[in-house]
């Protein structure tokens, strides 16, 4: 190396340093350097942007010194040339001079390219970013764009560029994001992209793209976003993108995509989603469900087909839900209630339905009129006319009756199809009339809806079938010469109905076209049907709605058959009717709200049925009823008080249901009653007064409810008409006894009982703390109904209870209901003893021990339970012993004497809490073995019957002789311990527990001279005491306790 090349190499490297510097003094704020870097831009990115998108801080220093060396003309070094023949085929090729902003660009250059707008260099004076979005860049990329290989950052959004997207981008493998968003690009997508092995973010969209996409991206390993809208890409999702795991953001909507959605099920970071507006196939796949970082969910306008997967509730994240515009369907799964972070679902135009009420309020909260835009089929399918070759088939419209479409009305010989099509109306029209029918011959039918493509639905939708319905056409011959057609017809569909063919009686019927003929049938003079009297004739199946057609019928007789299903709700509509009685059926479900409309009805019998609901509040209206006869059913609620305003009626049954409640008072006013009957109930409560303003010889059935009566009068009143209505109701004991303690936490309850002991059944105690309840608490329940008296366990100690009592009749015979009445009105009360304190036992201090004593100093204890063994034996002298066990040993407790009948317990447990038993023995040498734990205080009961010169001995033996671990004073104690160094006072704590969590009085302290401490007067018992040095404000540890046992005052 020569001389002048040495100082120049040294006078650079200087320069160098001055200038690394220079620059460290233009970084120390931000706000620096943001005026000193070019910002780089926001990019559509759906919901994602990732880290590769940012400048680092170490990138923007780079860039200034890059810079700050080329502000300096004696030391600009200029880029590589094939990179500025690149850049001038660049600026060329899209139009530089017509750019919006081309500051510095010149060629040859007339400024370091590293200044010019967009660009961007590193550390090194590499090119690594050209960033020109929306600059009005025309043309097209030149293949010399793939010369630029230090380039990490191409992005061109927002630009005019047409043509092909140049291959040789291929050979950017620095590149990690590129951005030709937004261009007029034409022609496929390169399969060389394939290639750029660091690409983190590839943007194509609002393009004119053709041709797939490449599967060669799939082996983008790097590859986070890939966002392809808003172009004409073609042929299916390429499987081999399941390779570029680390894919979060996949958006390829408004394409011509095509196929099923592939198995991409490696791509478990994906947090977006959107393929929307393509031309999908196949169902939604399960895989998508378990991405539980996905966020935005879109399949809008697709063909896909299937149901919304049960796994919906995987999506915790899911905040956008949109499925519109395909040819799903089925129930929507109520998992779609567990997304919590959902803001928008959109499920509309498809063929989905919300069976699930919560599925509904969930859809209509967020997706508001969702069910407004679904082909589903329509529902409530109803027989009309019926002629010997047609059908007139009628329906409830679905809501979505717009863009077109109609419903097909399908119709088959066998249920459940294959089905013919027959008129298919639009979807505003709701009946239609199925011609070129076969005579005589059962035809089921069903109804679909079709909606035709249209606007944003790419699919012609076709729904599912509804339920069906069917009947029958007539014979040839029948009914076309009648005089009335629809008459003709409603008896002929009544006769088909109910297996006519196997009727007691069927004179005439379907013989000849004059229904006034045919058995039970009786018209007046203008021919029309005014009786149908069919009771006890063997009629099978259903009361067809046709009924209804008899417009002039007054009295309708099908009582005593075998009829099911409803009762026609369109029998509201026979205002001529005077008597229906439809009793000792089958029929099911609720009495029809619209026979509140037969004005003119005077006896409805509806007896002997499985009916339920509740009573129409409607009959109340009946003004000429005069029989009203509901019982055997499973009638439930109240019985309505507008049955109080018929007036005329005579007959009131209700017997035998369900109702409860109590009796309307408005039933007073029913002064024309002859026959009153709401027997087997579960009516409850007090009976009204005023049913005895009825006058009349009256039958009376009110027995087996939950009644009484206080009124004087009326229970004269009642005894006259049913005497025995009080011996059959379930109703709380009125007299309850005095109680009675059994134990410390048991309290016996005693009470008179009922009249009413037959049928089973129990009583129950409840229990509360208040005298007027409420007694919610279970305390015991009888065998039956004849015990009277019930021991309730388990309360508190020195407690006061107060008890009531209820009757419970379990259902049986014509009584459906399981009857429990109300509590007793006002508690009785009952008070537990106080538990022993063993302030009175005698301490033992350690075995063996030996002590006798009279059992005459027995009594001075509360506690006086006796052990398990004990039984009913009759112990009436008890003396307590206390026992520490001083370690874990064997010891054995033995009670002697001259008592005829001793009892041995040993009890363990808080003195004042519930004790445990856990030893007992009886007899004359009554011993218990048992190893004790130590620190645990054991209670030792003795018991005798004699009296009070008896004398008893306990002995009590450890075999093992256990260590002595207690120290035995007596009063004051006083306790000592060594000195320790440097402390300035002791503080010393004595408890009743080991655990020191409660202290018997105040911590004390002394001073440090002083190594006792005496403590104050004590009762007897076992205390545990501790001791620890002060030193200032520094605290010692508590010192390993001892104990000792006080023996006495």
């Amino acid at each position: 190396m020569n001389k002048s090349h040495f100082l120049k190499s040294n006078f650079i490297v200087l320069a160098f340093a001055f200038i690394i510097t220079a620059t460290l003094l233009l970084v120390p704020t931000e706000s620096t350097m943001a005026a000193t870097t070019n910002g780089f831009p926001h990019h559509k990115v759906d919901s994602l942007v990732t880290s590769n998108s940012q400048l680092s801080t170490g990138d923007m220093f780079f860039e200034r010194v890059s810079r700050f060396r080329g502000n300096n003309r004696a030391l600009q070094t200029g880029l590589d040339p094939g990179v500025i023949a690149a850049l001038q085929a660049f600026y060329n090729s899209t139009n530089g001079l017509t750019w919006t902003n081309h500051t510095g660009w010149s060629f040859p250059p007339q400024s370091d390219p590293c200044t010019w707008y967009g660009l961007t260099c590193d550390i090194n004076g590499k090119l690594s970013r050209i960033i020109l979005q929306n600059n009005n860049l025309t043309g097209s990329l030149p293949p010399e764009i793939g010369d630029l290989t230090d380039l990490t950052v191409l992005d061109l959004l927002t630009n005019h560029i047409t043509g092909n997207i140049s291959p040789e981008l291929g050979t950017l493998d620095n590149v990690t994001l590129l951005d030709l968003s937004a261009n007029a690009f034409s022609g496929g997508i390169p399969i060389q992209l394939g290639d750029m092995n660091r690409l983190s973010n590839l943007n194509v969209y609002s393009n004119q793209l053709t041709g797939p996409i490449p599967s060669s991206l799939g082996s983008l390993a790097n590859l986070h976003v890939l966002q392809l809208s808003d172009n004409q890409l073609t042929g299916s999702i390429p499987l081999e993108l399941n390779n570029s795991t680390l894919l979060e953001n996949f958006s390829v909507p408004n394409n011509k995509l095509s196929g099923p959605i592939p198995d991409l099920s490696s791509l478990t970071h994906l947090s977006l989603f959107r393929i929307d507006g393509n031309q999908l196939t196949g169902n939604i796949p399960l895989w998508l469900f378990n991405n539980p970082n996905l966020v935005t969910l879109n399949l809008n306008k697709n063909l896909l087909t299937g149901q919304i997967p049960v796994g919906l509730s995987n999506l915790t994240q899911l905040q956008y839900f949109e499925v519109a515009y395909n040819q799903l369907s089925g129930d929507i799964p109520v998992a779609i209630t567990t997304l919590t972070h959902i803001i928008v679902v959109s499920t509309g135009f498809n063929m989905f339905t919300a069976s699930n009420p919560a599925v509904k309020t969930f859809l209509d909260t967020k997706n508001p009129g969702w069910d407004q835009s679904q082909t589903i089929a329509p529902v409530n399918l109803q027989i009309g006319k019926v002629t010997s070759n047609s059908v007139e088939i009628s329906w409830n419209p679905i809501p979505y009756t717009g863009d077109g479409g109609y419903y097909e009305v399908g119709y088959a010989s066998t249920s459940g199809g294959p089905y013919t099509s027959s008129c298919t109306p639009n979807k505003t029209v709701a009946t239609c009339i199925v011609n070129l029918l076969t005579p005589n011959t059962l035809y089921y039918f069903a109804v679909r809806t079709f909606t035709p493509a249209h606007d944003f639905q790419q699919n012609d939708l076709l729904s599912s079938y509804s339920q069906e319905v069917s009947s029958t056409t007539f014979p040839t011959t029948i009914c076309d010469a009648a005089a009335d057609y629809s008459e003709c017809q409603a008896l002929w569909l009544l006769y088909n109905g109910t297996n006519g063919a196997n009727w007691t009686n069927k004179a005439n019927w379907v013989a000849n076209a004059t229904p006034c003929t045919w058995y039970g049938v009786t018209c007046n003079v203008g021919g029309s049907v005014t009786q149908l009297s069919l009771g006890t004739n063997n009629l099978v199946g259903s009361i067809p709605t046709q009924l209804s057609y008899l417009t002039n019928l007054q009295q309708l007789s099908l009582n005593g058959n075998t009829l099911t299903g409803n009762i026609p709700t369109q029998m509201g509509s026979l205002v001529s009717l005077q008597n229906l009685n439809l009793s000792s059926n089958q029929l099911s479900g609720s009495i029809p709200t619209q026979f509140g409309s037969l004005a003119s009805l005077q006896n409805l019998n509806l007896s002997s049925n499985q009916l339920s609901g509740s009573i129409p509040t409607q009959l109340g209206s009946l003004s000429n009823l005069v029989d009203l006869s509901l019982g055997g059913n499973q009638l439930s609620g109240s019985i309505p008080t507008q049955l109080g305003s018929l007036t005329t009626l005579q007959t009131l049954s209700l017997g035998e249901n369900q109702l409860s409640g109590s009796i309307p008072t408005q039933l007073g006013n029913l002064v024309n009653l002859v026959t009153l009957n709401l027997a087997n109930n579960a009516l409850s409560g007090s009976i009204p007064i005023e049913l005895s303003n009825i006058t009349n010889p009256l039958t009376l059935d009110i027995s087996f409810n939950l009644l009484t009566a206080v009124d004087a009068n009326l229970i004269i009143w009642l005894n006259t008409k049913q005497p025995t209505w009080a011996s059959t109701q379930t109703v709380a004991p009125t007299v309850i006894l005095p109680t009675v303690v059994v134990s410390t936490n048991t309290i016996r309850v005693s009470w008179n009982p009922i009249t009413y002991t037959a049928d089973g059944g129990y009583y129950e105690v409840g229990y509360s703390s208040n005298i007027n309840g409420p007694f919610n608490q279970s305390g015991c329940t009888t065998a039956d109904k004849t015990v009277t008296t019930c021991d309730v366990h388990n309360l508190g100690y020195n407690t006061s209870y107060y008890f009531a009592v209820r009757t419970f009749t379990a259902a049986h015979g014509p009584q459906q209901n399981a009857l429990l009445s109300g509590f007793s009105s006002i508690g009785v009360q009952g008070t537990t003893p106080t538990n022993d304190n063993f302030a009175n036992s005698i301490i033992i201090p350690k075995p063996p021990y030996t002590n006798t004593l009279s059992n005459a100093v027995a009594t001075l204890e509360n506690l006086e339970q006796k052990g398990a063994c004990e039984g009913t034996t009759n112990i009436t002298k008890t003396i307590w012993y206390q026992y520490t066990a001083l370690g874990t040993e064997s010891v054995t407790f033995t009670v002697s004497g001259s008592a005829v009948v001793k009892g041995l317990s040993i009890w363990t447990g808080s003195s004042l809490g519930n004790l445990t038993q856990v030893g007992c023995a009886t007899g004359a040498n009554a011993s218990v073995s048992m190893t004790t734990i130590y620190g645990t205080t054991y209670y030792i009961r003795l018991g005798s019957s004699n009296g009070v010169s008896s004398a008893l001995t306990l002995q009590v033996t450890a075999p093992h002789g256990a260590p002595l671990r207690n120290s035995f004073v007596t009063q004051p104690p006083t306790l000592t311990w060594n000195r320790v160094t440097n402390a300035t006072r002791y503080e010393i704590q004595v408890s009743k527990l080991s655990t020191f969590t409660t202290s018997v009085f105040p911590i004390a302290s002394v001073p440090a001279g002083q190594l006792f401490f005496t403590t104050p007067q004590l009762a007897k018992g076992v205390y545990y005491w501790r001791v620890r040095a002060i030193r200032g404000t520094a605290v010692g540890a508590w010192s390993a306790f001892d104990s000792f046992v006080v023996q006495g005052p």
